[in-house]
């Protein structure tokens, strides 16, 4: 039981123990034996809005692909995320490259990281009331973008070797950290039974 389950956490441990008690030297060696492999960055779905990329990689991403110096604030304790990026919807590359003139490119971002799909509606107006109808053609204009700003994410966020192998680092140490147990009844001595 000792050499599975959240390994890398037990082996920095030991590491830590072993540097105050040279006893503990056999456990360090034990559990670096049975360290899972890292993954590559090929093998790892980088996506807008993982828990396990820094709200500033987001915030650089943005400045390098679309010149826009914006705030995000992560709440990892509900999963969400905040946008303020009220810029984009005044430039070019907010309300047309990046975005629509109905979503712009910080409202498709904010969608990205909380895994929302943009719908765009209008208000109709029947006399006195009013009533809210899905606008087809915009709300599908702005899911492309969403899509090119996804698609972008995933090419650049493995662009730098820096990153990348800081990225890499964080998400195996976070994701690919835990060995299962390993049951062969070899210890078992069951007389009478036939085998």
């Amino acid at each position: 039981a000792y050499l599975s389950g959240a390994v890398r956490d037990k082996l920095k441990t030991a590491e830590a123990a072993a540097s105050l008690d040279p006893g503990y030297q056999r456990n360090v060696a034990a559990l670096r034996e049975v360290q899972p492999a890292d993954l590559s960055p090929s093998d790892i779905t980088a996506r807008l809005g993982a828990p396990w990329i820094a709200a500033t990689d987001v915030v650089a991403f943005v400045k390098e692909t679309m010149g826009a110096e914006i705030k995000i604030h992560h709440m990892p304790e509900l999963a969400s995320w905040t946008v303020e990026a009220r810029q984009l919807g005044w430039t070019a590359a907010g309300t047309s490259e990046w975005g629509t003139d109905r979503r712009h490119a910080g409202e498709l971002l904010a969608d990205a990281l909380n895994s929302r799909v943009p719908q765009i509606f209008d208000t109709i107006r029947d006399g006195q009331t009013e009533r809210r109808v899905l606008n087809v053609v915009d709300t599908e204009a702005a899911k492309e973008k969403l899509q090119k700003i996804k698609t972008a994410f995933q090419n650049w966020v493995w662009s730098d070797p820096d990153r990348t192998d800081r990225l890499a680092r964080v998400y195996n140490d976070r994701f690919n950290n835990i060995v299962p147990r390993r049951f062969n009844g070899d210890h078992l001595r069951l007389p009478g039974a036939s085998g």
